[in-house]
């Protein structure tokens, strides 16, 4: 099937690891707090090591799902909570359209405005995809950002650590489908290990039982001191 002849399907889930329940017995592992009230979570929450492992299996289920309704020339990708289908543009209309059935019969959420797409070139998890020119490319506001962070840490005598990040962050996206340019990231790798040590401040009774808590050649075994709030 040539470029020509296909069209690209996009659909994102929205809140897609709000959508999976915590056991209650398990509720407790996921709190947090506003002001001096504890909170705990009822449904999983992004970057939670929990709901990558969990959320994967759905999305893994809703792909298996997908290729068997489909059972047609096609292609079928999702990233995180972002399909990505290419499917043969004169019966695109039909498949596109009992895919999406599918989905919404199983009680899948998807963000319709936003990011549900159909056409040759539509952009996807950060990339321009285009099937009628067969070409990947990165928006030009995402390259403007790029080059703008790089301008301000090169005109920055100090560079602080999370702009550092930020920065490693978008070039692992722009190197993604060229890996062999990933070791030009070294330099960047090596200036994130190498930061600075941060000064703390804390009292002397926490101090001195630091002090008592390690040997004489400040070898002792590594220790975590419970600090009360002030």
């Amino acid at each position: 099937m040539s470029q020509d002849q296909l069209l690209q399907l996009t659909l994102d889930v929205s809140k897609a690891h709000r959508r999976i329940l915590i056991h209650p017995d398990d509720q407790g592992l996921l709190c947090f707090h506003v002001g001096d009230q504890l909170y705990r979570c009822l449904t999983l929450n992004f970057g939670a090591r929990a709901s990558g492992f969990y959320w994967s299996r759905v999305a893994g289920l809703m792909v298996c799902l997908g290729h068997r309704l489909l059972d047609h020339h096609h292609t079928l990708w999702q990233y995180v909570d972002d399909l990505l289908a290419w499917l043969d543009q004169q019966s695109t209309p039909l498949w596109s359209s009992a895919l999406v059935i599918l989905y919404m019969i199983l009680g899948v959420p998807f963000s319709w405005l936003a990011q549900a797409a159909l056409a040759q070139q539509l952009t996807w998890i950060g990339w321009t995809i285009c099937v009628r020119t067969w070409t990947v490319q990165i928006p030009t506001d995402k390259l403007s950002k790029i080059s703008m962070q790089f301008v301000n840490i090169l005109k920055s005598p100090q560079v602080d650590i999370k702009d550092l990040q930020s920065v490693v962050g978008r070039l692992l996206l722009l190197t993604a489908p060229w890996h062999h340019l990933r070791p030009l990231l070294i330099p960047l790798y090596k200036a994130l290990h190498t930061t600075p040590t941060t000064m703390v401040g804390i009292d002397q009774v926490s101090f001195v039982s630091l002090l008592d808590m390690v040997s004489d050649d400040l070898h002792g075994a590594a220790v975590i001191i419970d600090i009360p709030p002030s």
